[in-house]
């Protein structure tokens, strides 16, 4: 069941104006800010077509989650993160939720801490290549 603290629309850049200053939007995130439109596009949708708050609230959730970052690489998890303190804070979610939500977030961020060092061709552009064998040690 989600919890709603302003049933109407959540505090979003789309709601003011175009050109508003970073610090009058709902987040200075912009993954955030991404959520929170997809929650009221959504919500408002369903309530135009049912009129029923708690199918449409249900459904700005669905809409909400499917917009945050995937787990993957750091900046998307301290992200999503952040799609899941604010949806926590405002009651979107409720806490234990939120509080799996987390955890997964800190699976993730371990498994890349974890990875080992990218073999991408540019990060080794000043390292010269060997090819072939090395060369044998002379036993003195």
């Amino acid at each position: 069941m989600t919890k709603m603290t302003n049933p109407d629309h959540l505090a979003s850049p789309a709601a003011a104006d175009p050109d508003a200053h970073a610090s009058e939007r709902a987040s200075n995130n912009a993954a955030v800010n991404r959520c929170i439109r997809a929650w009221n596009r959504a919500h408002h949708i369903e309530l135009a077509k049912s009129k029923d708050r708690r199918n449409a609230d249900a459904q700005a959730l669905q809409a909400y989650c499917r917009a945050m970052p995937p787990l993957a690489g750091v900046e998307n998890i301290r992200d999503f993160i952040a799609c899941v303190a604010y949806a926590s804070l405002t009651g979107l979610i409720m806490h234990s939720t939120a509080e799996h939500h987390f955890q997964a977030a800190k699976i993730a961020l371990g498994a890349v801490r974890h990875q080992p060092k990218s073999h991408d061709p540019a990060s080794l552009a000043g390292t010269p290549k060997r090819l072939g064998r090395p060369p044998k040690e002379e036993n003195k």
